[in-house]
């Protein structure tokens, strides 16, 4: 009743909750850009990475791959001592499904993403350790333009 519309009998007054939802989706808005990223999504991207779940450590350096936890299938361990606003941007985003998305990305975005742990990567595709080891430490693959790199350097 007290959000409701003064029209409809309410007192018109704001959903806070919502309100405060909002405001934390523009700041991830900004955590996601691609180019001219703020200097505290940097800071962000530190804490997170040293708070990732076990099986999450087991994959490629983030920091190496020159992106965010978003871009990459990563669990975070939020019992971790973190700034509360980096924990309320990660509820947020689990809260409303946001997930990395261009809408028409060009070809040296999709190139600089990393390939290990690739967050469109399908669930079925096996993986095959000694070949990933062999890609991220000889070949030192780490980026999909890297994979691309590699197979037109060993192309017929």
């Amino acid at each position: 009743m007290l959000l409701s519309p003064i029209e409809e009998g309410g007192q018109g007054l704001l959903n806070f909750e919502d309100w405060n939802d909002a405001i934390e989706i523009m700041k991830l808005q900004s955590y996601l850009k691609t180019t001219n990223r703020p200097t505290w999504a940097a800071i962000y991207d530190q804490y997170i990475y040293r708070n990732r779940t076990t099986d999450s450590k087991k994959s490629i350096h983030m920091l190496e791959a020159g992106r965010h936890f978003f871009t990459q299938k990563w669990k975070i361990n939020l019992r971790a001592p973190m700034p509360e606003q980096i924990k309320s941007m990660i509820h947020i985003k689990k809260k409303y499904g946001v997930t990395f998305e261009e809408l028409l990305p060009t070809r040296e975005i999709k190139e600089s993403l990393p390939i290990w742990d690739h967050f469109a990567l399908q669930k079925k595709l096996r993986k095959q350790k000694d070949v990933d080891r062999c890609l991220q430490e000889n070949h030192k693959v780490i980026r999909v333009g890297d994979a691309v790199a590699l197979t037109s350097r060993t192309s017929p």
